[in-house]
């Protein structure tokens, strides 16, 4: 697994408190460039939608957005 998806797993369970180790294929990720910054969108499929995300953090994120998608 790529050093990006390794930082990803680990972002995701700290600030989600959900963990994609088993789900996370680095190969099904978008990434672009803008003004300079390389930015990584992994696309996770099969995260259960009644998951009760909480973070480990506190008052880091204020405010949390899922889109969840069907095929």
């Amino acid at each position: 697994m790529g050093l990006i998806a390794v930082f990803f797993r680990e972002q995701v369970l700290e600030e989600t408190g959900y963990n994609i180790a088993t789900k996370i294929d680095p190969a099904n990720v978008i990434e672009l460039t803008i003004k300079e910054q390389r930015i990584s969108l992994f696309i996770v499929p099969g995260i259960p939608e009644d998951f009760n995300f909480q973070t480990k953090t506190r008052k880091e994120i204020s405010v949390r957005d899922f889109e969840f998608m069907t095929t």
